[in-house]
């Protein structure tokens, strides 16, 4: 009779090797701890009193955090009957956010230092004079908007560096790429943030998760151009037929191809009746 197979051998287990198996199953705890101690850490940073911003930092703040502007004014909600855009803010009042023309021209303001708030490319922006009078705007790079230089409010950070030659400058703060080279700041937010990092850039910090940059406007023309084929294709553009004539000066009307044919045919008939005439005189 065959000899019966032999057992496999049973391996023993060392120490070390529990050890390592201990080890292993930890690291999963481990990294979860560190999770919930970053949760933690981030509510704690939520919760931690602020120091109070105090004159131009608080108007500042609430103008460069403010996400109504451009939206129907909250302050009179359409009572005149229109829709009434909020591009007004209060200096004096900063916490009563963007409000129509009607609203900050009202007797309640009277007397306040009133500023208006425009648009370039779905990003809000002021007037570099107006700007200039209100706080220092040293290293922020302007631009030149419908012949108006105008300097904006918020951060613009590029999603990807844009084709071509590489500016001479970039943002300190979110990396834009610059046009002077002397500037260091894309926004006036981002300068105040950069030099004020105690008290400014905290307050920032606690909304910048509830910003969103350059919105598309998500209208049915824009879906209906970005969608449909911008080149026509080769066999369409060999059957176009071509482009009728223009009419003659003082005409008045464009020359349509049937009545070129029929202009055409006139003037050959009355050539062979010439044609004709001439002969007929030379019988006789």
């Amino acid at each position: 009779a065959a000899p019966a197979a032999a057992a496999p051998a049973r391996k023993r287990s060392s120490p070390g090797d529990e050890v390592a198996a201990e080890d292993e199953g930890g690291s999963d705890d481990e990294d979860e701890d560190a999770d919930q101690d970053e949760d933690q850490e981030a509510q704690q940073q939520q919760q931690e009193p602020l120091p109070e911003l105090v004159g131009q930092l608080k108007w500042l703040y609430h103008l460069t955090t403010s996400r109504n502007f451009f939206k129907q004014c909250s302050h009179c909600k359409g009572s005149s009957g229109r829709d009434v855009s909020a591009t007004y803010f209060d200096l004096q009042d900063p916490a009563s956010g963007p409000m129509c023309h009607q609203c900050a021209s009202g007797s309640a303001r009277s007397g306040h230092r009133i500023v208006q708030v425009r648009r370039s490319t779905y990003h809000e922006v002021l007037k570099a004079g107006e700007a200039q009078s209100l706080l220092d705007v040293t290293d922020v790079q302007p631009y030149v908007i419908n012949a108006a230089k105008v300097l904006f409010l918020r951060p613009r950070p590029q999603p990807r560096a844009p084709k071509g030659q590489a500016m001479p400058s970039r943002c300190v703060v979110d990396g834009r790429q610059l046009m002077d080279p002397g500037t260091k700041y894309c926004s006036i937010r981002c300068k105040y943030e950069h030099e004020h990092p105690d008290d400014f850039a905290k307050y920032v910090a606690r909304v910048k998760h509830l910003e969103t940059y350059a919105p598309r406007p998500n209208s049915r023309a824009a879906l209906t151009y970005h969608n449909k084929p911008h080149t026509k294709p080769a066999a369409a553009a060999a059957s176009k037929p071509a482009k009728p004539k223009p009419a003659a000066a003082g005409s008045g009307k464009a020359a349509s191809p049937g009545s070129s044919k029929a202009a055409a045919a006139a003037t050959g008939k009355a050539a062979e009746d010439a044609a004709g005439g001439s002969s007929s005189k030379k019988q006789r």
